[in-house]
């Protein structure tokens, strides 16, 4: 850069001195890249603008460019700070992405495709059923434009141990787990190159007996042909004064027993191994002597006669 003077001599003779000035490099055109991208719905894309200049020399433009799209129902592209040139897809079809600077211009085009599956949720997660019952699990896909769907009849589902529980693939049942054997497998759901995943634990069934006159309740394990064993640590629980009764809820998750003599109820959790844990308050005040109780099939209510 800077300033010079050009002198033409032939032999004796000079020519008078002209002055050439060397400004800096002009811009010439940009480039914009990637040049023909194609992105699924509800995805971005990055656009660099680098610019040529006079002097073969180049410079990367993308912060100081103006950046526009040519349909906006397909995508807009950024001109915020920090985020120049990167284009958010808002529909299908295809756009011109450009990028200008002065009188200088580029663009790069853009597909945008139909939303892709992304995840893959699995529900119920960590779900619990006894040996020998069933479990119905759903998938639920994510897509790139954020929307949900429901995969299950969609997808193929899979169990980490088919001797414990099995999966169906068939029509009308398909995520239906069936319990064989004491527990826990993952529960799978695929569909193409996206995976999803929970657990499904099988537990034993089991039979509680309140002892009269112990004030306890024990715990036994019902095996495959029916033979009771103790089960679990500690085997038994203190309950009220003269336990009498017991009856557990249809899904296994808590024991309920009418203490005669002390006029309660008391209230468990079981647990997986078939232990009782007392809930809080650990037992609800009855009429006098209560003896039976029972629990409605949907284990919403709990109802004792005193007698």
């Amino acid at each position: 850069l800077g300033v010079t003077s050009v002198t033409a001599i032939v032999g004796p003779i000079f020519s008078p001195a002209t002055q050439l000035t060397v400004t800096p490099a002009a811009l010439v055109s940009i480039a914009v890249s990637p040049s023909s991208p194609s992105v699924a719905l509800g995805l971005h894309q990055q656009y660099a603008a680098t610019g040529h200049y006079t002097d073969g020399s180049t410079r990367v433009l993308t912060t100081q460019a103006t950046w526009s799209s040519s349909n906006t129902a397909t995508a807009t592209v950024s001109n915020a700070p920090s985020s120049q040139g990167l284009a958010t897809s808002t529909g299908l079809g295809g756009t011109t992405i450009s990028a200008a600077l002065g009188s200088a211009s580029g663009s790069a085009s853009l597909s945008v495709t139909a939303a892709e599956l992304v995840s893959v949720a699995v529900t119920p997660s960590n779900a619990v059923v006894l040996d020998g019952g069933t479990a119905q699990f759903a998938a639920t896909g994510t897509y790139t434009d954020s929307s949900t769907q429901n995969l299950t009849a969609a997808v193929t589902w899979g169990s980490s141990n088919t001797g414990v529980a099995t999966l169906s693939n068939a029509s009308g049942s398909k995520g239906l787990a069936t319990a064989v054997g004491r527990g826990s497998i993952g529960v799978k759901a695929v569909l193409g190159s996206v995976t999803g995943n929970t657990t499904l634990t099988v537990v034993t069934e089991f039979a509680y007996v309140p002892n009269f006159n112990d004030g306890t309740v024990s715990t036994y394990a019902i095996g495959s042909n029916g033979v009771l064993s103790a089960d679990g640590t500690p085997n038994t629980v203190t309950s009220g004064t003269q336990p009498y009764t017991a009856a557990a809820d249809p899904k296994g998750q808590h024991l309920y027993v009418a203490n005669e003599f002390a006029g309660t109820l008391s209230q468990y959790t079981i647990n997986l191994d078939g232990t009782l844990t007392a809930m809080n308050p650990a037992s609800v005040a009855t009429g006098t002597f209560p003896r039976f109780v029972l629990i409605d099939p949907t284990g919403s209510y709990v109802y004792v006669t005193n007698s």
